[in-house]
């Protein structure tokens, strides 16, 4: 099912309201809060209040918050780490376009997206971003300070924004391209975070690594 309730002004208690519903809502799987002009449909207290409910939530898929310009990278786009970090986490596309992310907001994803196993897809516009931001989602996906930072990133996601190669502006987002098609092209996120421990570590012996969930490294 899809609820869509594009321009509709979503205060806190609104979204402690619709949250609270769909922290035991087992259908809903497409939830749009999309905005429009200078129109305020869900600012930062109101997506603070749902993604609380959302934590709970584990059978929504798309959520579209896109051209909610009230959202701020401190405080809105940061609560959704509360709900992006649950085990009941289940979505997997966000889309966030319209919205001013800047490196604030990027690198506010980046820390959102730690240890989620379900974001395959996050759409944004780019501008504002700059070597910082795109550093923190560099980070993410291949943390290659060591095979257990390795582990530890995000195997995951697959799109990013609306990057493709031939847009790729610097080598860092060229990077960033090529973990993201790894992500995708694995079967499965362990498979893809021993492609990438391999990829820096050549002559590392993988198996005991894995059995032991790289916690000694």
């Amino acid at each position: 099912e899809d609820l869509r309730l594009d321009r509709i002004s979503i205060c806190e208690e609104g979204g402690k309201l619709l949250g609270d519903a769909l922290s035991v809502n087992t259908s809903l799987v497409t939830l749009s809060l999309r905005c429009g002009g200078n129109d305020v449909c869900i600012g930062d207290d109101g997506l603070k209040a749902l993604a609380t409910g959302l934590s709970r939530n584990s059978h929504l898929k798309i959520l579209d918050l896109s051209e909610n310009r009230a959202i701020t990278a401190t405080v809105g786009l940061r609560s959704l780490k509360q709900y992006f970090q649950s085990l009941s986490c289940a979505l997997e596309t966000l889309t966030l376009y319209r919205i001013d992310i800047g490196d604030e907001g990027a690198c506010a994803l980046a820390d959102t997206l730690v240890q989620n196993k379900s974001v395959k897809s996050m759409r944004f516009d780019e501008r504002g971003i700059t070597s910082k931001g795109w550093d923190a989602f560099l980070k993410l996906l291949c943390d290659s300070s060591s095979p257990n930072n390795i582990y530890l990133s995000n195997h995951t996601l697959s799109l990013l924004s609306v990057c493709r190669y031939t847009q790729a502006s610097s080598e860092v987002q060229k990077s960033i391209l090529g973990w993201l098609k790894m992500n995708e092209d694995c079967q499965t996120p362990n498979l893809a975070a021993k492609a990438k421990i391999m990829h820096f570590f050549p002559n590392l012996d993988m198996v005991p690594l894995f059995q032991w969930n790289l916690k000694f490294l």
